[in-house]
C-alpha cells in the first residue's frame, strides 16, 4: 500500500501556489487559473495546482497487475491524472 497524504504528497488543488508538499518525492507539476478562480478566489485568488509524486515500488520483484485507488472518505477528494509504471 502506498498512501497519498495531504500536505506531504499533495496540497489542495485550488490554493496558494507557494504552499508546497513536504515530501522530497513530490513537486508542483502544473499551476494555472480559470474563470472560477478569478470569480470566487477573493481579493488574492490562488491558482489551480496539480502535483507529481514518485513512489518507489515496495515490491520490485513482483509484477504489477492492477491498481486500487481507494479513498479514506476524509475531507479530501484526490484524483489521479496519470500513472507510469516501471
Amino acid at each position: 500500500m502506498l498512501p497519498v497524504k495531504n500536505g506531504m504528497h499533495v496540497r489542495d488543488w485550488w490554493g496558494n501556489p507557494k504552499q508546497a508538499p513536504t515530501s522530497k518525492d513530490s513537486e508542483l507539476a502544473w499551476s494555472g487559473t480559470n474563470p472560477a478562480v478569478k470569480k470566487y478566489g477573493g481579493a488574492q485568488p490562488g491558482s489551480l495546482r496539480i502535483y507529481k509524486t514518485t513512489f518507489q515500488n515496495p515490491v520490485p520483484e513482483s509484477t504489477i497487475t492492477s491498481i486500487d485507488y481507494v479513498s479514506t472518505m476524509r475531507n479530501s477528494s484526490p484524483f489521479l491524472i496519470g500513472l507510469t509504471l516501471e
